[in-house]
């Protein structure tokens, strides 16, 4: 893991950070992932490698769930975005590969902010 890219800025779309960010997110702990996300890039969040996947598709299908609450309280991600590999949410693909935590948690998130009065 490396650390901030000094030619990145807040409009930044770059495969290889997308590409960084997904590969960093198959090891290491939610705590220094977290960190890593933070420095690495301006949108670690928001980018989509070629697959279209987002580092909350990634942590959601990894059972990463602090990490996947992190991304959704502190950087805002989109938990309604769909990859290009078969349209799926985060919410999907954590069912998927049986990462209820994640699933119970997204739905949690779900319920909170479509709430009906």
């Amino acid at each position: 893991m490396s650390l901030g890219t000094p030619d990145c800025t807040p409009k930044c779309r770059s495969v290889r950070h997308a590409e960084e960010v997904i590969a960093a997110l198959t090891s290491g702990s939610e705590g220094r992932l977290r960190g890593f996300l933070s420095v690495h890039c301006h949108n670690a969040a928001t980018l989509r490698d070629e697959f279209g996947r987002t580092a909350l598709h990634l942590a959601a299908s990894l059972g990463k769930r602090d990490l996947l609450q992190w991304l959704l309280d502190s950087k805002h991600a989109d938990m309604l975005a769909k990859d290009k590999e078969s349209g799926w949410t985060a919410l999907h693909r954590s069912a998927f590969y049986g990462q209820i935590h994640c699933l119970m948690g997204l739905i949690k998130v779900l319920v909170h902010k479509y709430e009906f009065d």
